[in-house]
């Protein structure tokens, strides 16, 4: 297997002037390296480790010599930077063309797992040689050649996370979240292709993790980064439109503070959240991106609307009980509302859980299958230098192989987009549920508010004849007012915590989703790998058949020529 990483051993004489010849028969180049490449006992070890070593990494065939011999005489040597190379000596032109023709005619290494050796890798490959023989060490290879992987490797991930950023810098910000995450998802996936093409010797695939947790990072910054974009966007837009300059404009002219004047600063107020949605869902926005300043902008008028309705309202005992009522009244349909999300929240689980248990059953039997395959194929693999038909038969269980995993590729496709279309309905459910219940709290405001109003007016035809009690109902009002505040407050607040416990279980589900396809993402790469090993174990298998007749054409001429 060294033999597919390590390149030919070539040994360049510069200036031999010495005879090839060993006693009085003339010996060529590789036999003068052969000789010299011999132990000799009485030089001791520094001596015989260093060639044994070379013996050992570097099979005969990939041991090769040239002898170049001197340029030329005394003159030439003199003008030797300023000659050109046919002014040289010729026997000096032919070794050197001869070595150049040599070196240019080699192939290009190949790696374990398939891919090129390249310049930088043999740079990096001789560094660690030379410096392992100036300190009288044997090279080592295993060393060395971890040393590139890993230079490489880093290089490689570094252009990657390069490349990363620059197509993610390229999508101009704010966008919707869910065009956000396609395009990051193109990018991630090109990212790893790149990784996965060519990474070096990355059998634990701790590259392709570390690359994986670099992007995790940068998905993190540029989704928080577009969050921040979209706020703006809302705030500039909620700025811009004309019936929040109305409001604006009323609220500082007072022109609220009359009597029904709640009533139409509310409708002015939903005039502009209805523009207000409609604006930003036209570019693709949706609720849950466009609430939070929505929300914060209803907070800011809070104080306001309090001062419009105590100007707008005399409230009687009668009010207070009819608001009491009303009061019971959402109580029960909060309590119906949560126990309806808890049930359909269950129910969601208990079917996600029951897919995914499936779908792992499935996997899981899947591969054993394979493993079982590839075991047998192995086995098939070690009896095939014995019987022709039986490499046959492999090739072609390779190719079945192949086929299947196909299949199973296209599968878990398919699972994808049943699985993002089941996510969208579940999305989508709740996104109607939250505009029932919204609809529903609009309704039973507006009925307050009409129950409120005639209140109003046989209060104020009462105050007419009854002006002693003005006092005591003030009073009265007061304590209401505080009471509603209140209540307007841990709405608010139950509110809130409901959006956070959605927005909590829906990043919970996401992550869940991240890791399954992460871990299939691997099993997929281990796959690869495998397959690749089984190629590299058949051109093994040919190439030992190969030298297998060479080996024996050669002794059978050896057995000739005795």
């Amino acid at each position: 297997m060294l033999q597919c990483v390590l390149p030919r051993f070539v040994l360049v004489l510069r200036d031999f002037s010495l005879k090839m010849m060993i006693g009085y028969k003339r010996i060529t180049p590789d036999e003068y390296l052969e000789t010299s490449l011999e132990n000799d006992d009485e030089l001791g070890h520094d001596f015989n480790e260093p060639r044994k070593a070379i013996r050992k990494f570097f099979t005969s065939d990939k041991r090769k010599c040239f002898a170049l011999p001197v340029p030329g005489d005394g003159y030439v040597l003199e003008k030797l930077e300023q000659l050109t190379f046919k002014d040289l000596s010729k026997r000096f032109q032919e070794a050197t063309s001869e070595f150049l023709e040599f070196i240019f005619s080699e192939e290009p290494k190949q790696l374990l797992i398939n891919k090129p050796f390249t310049g930088s890798m043999l740079a990096v490959l001789t560094e660690q040689y030379v410096e392992q023989l100036r300190n009288n060490a044997v090279p080592d290879v295993v060393y060395a050649f971890e040393t590139v992987a890993t230079m490489e490797n880093a290089n490689f991930q570094k252009k990657a996370l390069e490349q990363l950023h620059k197509n993610l810098v390229d999508q101009t910000m704010p966008v919707p979240y869910r065009q956000l995450n396609d395009h990051f998802q193109r990018v991630q996936w090109t990212a790893l292709e790149y990784i996965r093409n060519n990474v070096v010797k990355d059998t634990k695939y701790s590259v392709e993790q570390d690359f994986q947790s670099d992007m995790e990072v940068s998905w993190v910054q540029r989704k928080s980064a577009n969050e921040q974009n979209i706020i703006e966007l809302c705030e500039n837009s909620l700025e811009e439109l004309l019936s929040t300059s109305k409001l604006i404009n009323g609220i500082q002219a007072k022109s609220y503070a009359v009597f029904r004047g709640h009533k139409q600063f509310k409708l002015d107020l939903e005039r502009v959240e209805k523009q207000y949605h409609s604006t930003l869902k036209d570019k693709g926005y949706e609720d849950r991106e466009i609430a939070g300043t929505w929300s914060t902008f209803i907070q800011t008028l809070a104080v306001v609307e309090m001062e419009i309705i105590q100007l707008d309202t005399s409230l009687s005992v009668a009010k207070k009980s009819v608001k009491e009522e009303n009061l019971l009244e959402m109580q029960r349909m909060k309590h119906d509302m949560e126990k309806q999300n808890k049930h359909l929240l269950e129910e969601q689980r208990e079917t996600y859980d029951a897919q995914q248990k499936k779908i792992e059953n499935e996997r899981d039997n899947k591969d054993r299958e394979n493993q079982k395959k590839i075991t047998e194929l192995i086995q098939r693999i070690t009896d095939l230098e014995t019987d022709k038909n039986e490499r046959q038969f492999f090739q072609k269980k390779v190719i079945q192989m192949e086929e299947e995993d196909k299949n199973r590729r296209k599968e878990e496709r398919q699972w994808q987009i049943d699985e993002q279309r089941r996510r969208d309905e579940i999305d989508q459910k709740r996104e109607e549920h939250w505009r029932q219940s919204k609809k529903d709290e609009k309704e039973r405001h507006e009925t307050t508010t009409k129950q409120l109003l005639d209140l109003m007016e046989m209060i104020q035809k009462k105050n007419e004849e009854k002006e002693g009690e003005r006092e005591k109902l003030q009073t009265m009002i007061h304590d209401m007012e505080k009471q509603n505040k209140q209540v307007f407050e841990k709405q608010r607040k139950t509110y809130k915590a409901q959006q956070e416990n959605i927005e909590k279980q829906r990043d919970k589900q996401d992550r869940e989703n991240q890791e399954n396809m992460t871990k299939r993402i691997q099993k997929i790469a281990d796959l690869e790998t495998e397959k690749n090993e089984h190629q590299f174990l058949q051109k093994r298998i040919i190439q030992m058949e190969e030298e297998e007749k060479s080996r024996r054409k050669e002794e059978r001429q050896w057995r000739i020529d005795e």
